[in-house]
């Protein structure tokens, strides 16, 4: 044990800043930015890169949550246009996939972001739960 004096406490390292989302971005967009921003792990650095990933996931984010309003107004009418409906599912659809293939690219589905032993995130337990103590 050393003494308080000369004892010192070393920081690993600085995590790194969380950047702010482009003004360009609408307020639902910036909106979802902030929300995908806060999910991601830590320890991850937002990069060029990963920032053009995270601008084209915002705004696909509010496209399909606008594509599913329209659906939802739709829904309610009696008589609608078969054919205009369709294509607004087909573009749901495809708006959907493209939200999920960049969610998983950001890693911000559970089971991309979750803790893992193998990425040396969790330590093993130094006891299995059915053990006694």
């Amino acid at each position: 044990m050393c003494a308080s004096s000369s004892c010192s406490i070393t920081v690993a390292g600085r995590m790194p800043q969380r950047p702010d989302p482009p003004s360009h971005l609408s307020p639902d967009e910036a909106q979802v930015w902030h929300g995908a921003v806060r999910s991601m792990r830590r320890d991850w650095s937002i990069t060029e890169p990963v920032q053009a990933l995270l601008r084209a996931y915002c705004v696909q984010c509010v496209l399909a949550d606008e594509l599913a309003a329209r659906l939802r107004a739709l829904r309610g009418k009696g008589k609608r246009d078969e054919a205009y409906y369709r294509a607004l599912v087909a573009a749901h659809t495809e708006a959907c996939k493209t939200l999920l293939k960049l969610a998983t690219a950001l890693r911000l589905t559970p089971s991309s972001n979750r803790q893992s032993i193998r990425d040396a995130r969790v330590s093993l337990p130094q006891r299995w739960p059915w053990e006694r103590a």
